[in-house]
């Protein structure tokens, strides 16, 4: 099975970093290390990753079933000044 991966999108580009656990993971945990992601982005400590001059920072995590639907979704936008 392939692993899922973090993507957090940074003023207009789309950043790939740590491999998450395989399907059936708790969804919190996915959401958590993509916000986690994106706050180490605004706040300059992303190292080799970090995009130059991050401001805003989007996330999207879904999971679980509902018919064929996802059953929970959430949308994250954040900022700094």
């Amino acid at each position: 099975m392939s692993h899922r991966k973090s993507r957090g999108a940074l003023r207009g580009r789309q950043l790939e970093s740590r491999t998450l656990c395989p399907p059936r993971q708790p969804i919190g945990a996915t959401g958590l290390a993509q916000i986690f992601e994106i706050v180490t982005q605004l706040r300059g400590e992303a190292g080799s990753r970090q995009v130059e001059a991050a401001r805003f920072g989007i996330q999207e995590n879904g999971g679980g079933l509902w018919g064929c639907e996802e059953a929970l979704a959430h949308v994250g936008i954040l900022g700094r000044d």
